[in-house]
């Protein structure tokens, strides 16, 4: 059962230009966030979040009952797809029948997954993504607006070169997408799936192996609805350092730690 778990500023809206706004919805596979975005101020106005499968269209009636920011379904609307579903594929390898042919091979999913690659020019890559055919038909039903783009591509294209070797790490549940650059080169963007805290910092410690880098000489960032306190972030700090939140310079309220979307807000 999906149910809200964060409501931020949605009950003191106030009415608005919808030329002003946009909705930006992140969807992981235990999790949605939406948050109402001032587009001429740069800062998030309202945000819910929800926990919980939603891979049905009961699930979203179930969302859109609890939500007030999902009822401005003619907003301009972006989708962040952070589902693992996902290859980097050379751009002059890309076709999308044979993303559709590999995704299903490293996968294991059916017919019932839509197919879809987002373009990166400045790396020559794509990134190749499915979403059940279900949640795709849902948001395109509702939503008036949309663009839909993966989370790996955002991550990416947004990048801001600050250090010679750098990683960002987004969490979501026993999810985390990990992005590595070298000297401004892409070295490898994925998803990492774990069971216990040190699964994934044994992942980590692997991949600074597999491209001959020092733990301690990556400068990581982490986002994600993860305290830093949480044996989590503990366990990634153990082996990696340093390891700080990323910081989009925006606080949704005092209580809340500034990393829980700040991939987001940093991206927009």
């Amino acid at each position: 059962m999906v149910s809200k778990s964060f409501d931020i500023n949605t009950v003191s809206l106030q009415p608005f230009e919808p030329s002003r706004k946009r909705l930006i919805v992140e969807i992981s596979p235990e999790s949605v966030s939406v948050i109402l975005w001032d587009k001429e101020k740069r800062i998030p106005e309202a945000v819910e979040i929800f926990k919980g499968a939603h891979g049905e269209a009961g699930d979203w009636e179930s969302m859109l009952q609890q939500s007030r920011l999902l009822g401005f379904k003619d907003l301009e609307t972006i989708v962040v797809i952070a589902y693992p579903e996902m290859l980097l594929v050379p751009a002059f390898l890309y076709s999308p029948d044979t993303a559709k042919a590999q995704l299903e091979l490293f996968f294991g999913k059916n017919a019932n997954y839509y197919t879809n690659g987002d373009v990166l020019p400045q790396q020559e890559m794509v990134v190749a993504w499915q979403i059940s055919e279900e949640v795709k038909a849902y948001l395109f039903n509702h939503f008036q607006v949309l663009q839909l783009q993966h989370l790996a591509g955002l991550l990416i294209v947004n990048h801001k070169v600050h250090e010679a070797i750098e990683g960002q790490i987004v969490l979501y549940g026993n999810i985390g997408w990990v992005v590595l650059w070298k000297e401004g080169n892409l070295q490898i963007a994925k998803p990492i799936l774990f069971s216990k805290p040190e699964d994934l910092s044994w992942h980590l410690l692997n991949l600074c192996r597999q491209f001959e880098i020092e733990p301690t000489g990556v400068s990581w960032k982490v986002s994600g609805m993860a305290e830093e306190s949480s044996p989590l972030w503990q366990a990634i700090s153990k082996f990696l350092d340093p390891v700080s939140p990323l910081d989009a310079g925006i606080s949704l309220q005092e209580d809340l730690p500034k990393h829980y979307l700040a991939h987001l807000f940093a991206a927009m």
